[in-house]
């Protein structure tokens, strides 16, 4: 991650200037390296987007309960490889669902998710192994495809009754957690497992932000145990994370205002376009 190296440098002033033609690679972005005195500013520059997306990404999850994965990762994988826009999306998940959470703390309902979480953590070890196996242009293009079909089988989704059971529990936890280990993108399935559960806005608020954090936890701890988490992650996300606050409780507070039906197909349709786009880049790399 030449990038952040430079910028880890730029804060240390050690930074490597020997070949100063270079061009690091920034995702799927070229970028000519900087004078020695403009690296900080132009490294900071660069996540003016990234900063952006995630402000974006935080507004609709708190003005829907869902969808930071959903938003952030088809757009940061312009910017980032497919395993450090993962890590990236669960570092930042897991600081705003604990602002999600803080807000809706009295709104949780329990039972509902901890059964899932050992099958979650077993489906995110899976999902950690197929991201670190096939990374490259062709699984980011897999990762959009993914969010094109979630978003659109969101989209699709008509109001029913789910009864709980263990097959069910089991089939919804280890999807959603080979998707946090994957893409870093869980939710879908739980999403539409508590909508059909009858739960009340307010409490599949709560319940998601804790299900979402848990998540993110096991699915970072699997990284850890294998080496796949290092400081350059950790500084981007710190970077990015001033994003989350601002984003978050904004999309809270529009949630009286908004038509939220109008406004969650909005959501789930630019995702689509989203999702395309990604992956025609992708492909066209190949």
């Amino acid at each position: 991650m030449r990038w952040a190296e430079n910028l880890t440098g730029s804060l240390t002033g050690k930074l490597d200037f020997s070949r100063p033609s270079a061009k690091p690679h920034l995702g799927l972005i070229s970028v000519p390296l900087a004078p020695r005195e403009s690296f900080f500013v132009d490294d900071a520059l660069k996540l003016l987007i990234p900063f952006a997306i995630v402000f974006a990404a935080s507004l609709v999850q708190g003005a829907t309960a869902f969808g930071f994965a959903l938003v952030a990762v088809p757009l940061l994988l312009l910017f980032f490889p497919a395993t450090e826009t993962v890590v990236i999306s669960l570092f930042i998940g897991t600081a705003l669902n604990l602002l999600m959470i803080r807000v809706e703390r009295n709104q949780v309902i329990w039972r509902e998710i901890l059964p899932f979480m050992p099958a979650v953590a077993s489906g995110a070890v899976a999902g950690m192994l197929l991201l670190k196996t096939f990374e490259g242009p062709l699984f980011n293009a897999l990762i959009a495809l993914a969010v094109l079909a979630m978003a659109l089988m969101m989209l699709a989704h008509r109001s029913w009754k789910v009864r709980p059971g263990q097959k069910l529990g089991h089939a919804v936890g280890s999807f959603s957690g080979i998707l946090f280990g994957a893409t870093s993108m869980g939710g879908p399935p739980m999403v539409l497992y508590l909508t059909g559960r009858g739960l009340t806005k307010e409490k599949l608020r709560g319940t998601l932000a804790v299900f979402f954090l848990l998540g993110n936890l096991l699915t970072l701890g699997a990284f850890a145990a294998r080496g796949m988490l290092d400081g350059g992650d950790a500084l981007t996300s710190a970077l990015l994370i001033g994003a989350v606050v601002p984003g978050g409780l904004t999309g809270r507070a529009l949630t009286a205002r908004l038509n939220h039906q109008a406004f969650r197909t909005l959501v789930l349709a630019s995702m689509c376009s989203l999702a395309v786009l990604v992956i025609a880049i992708n492909l066209r790399s190949l």
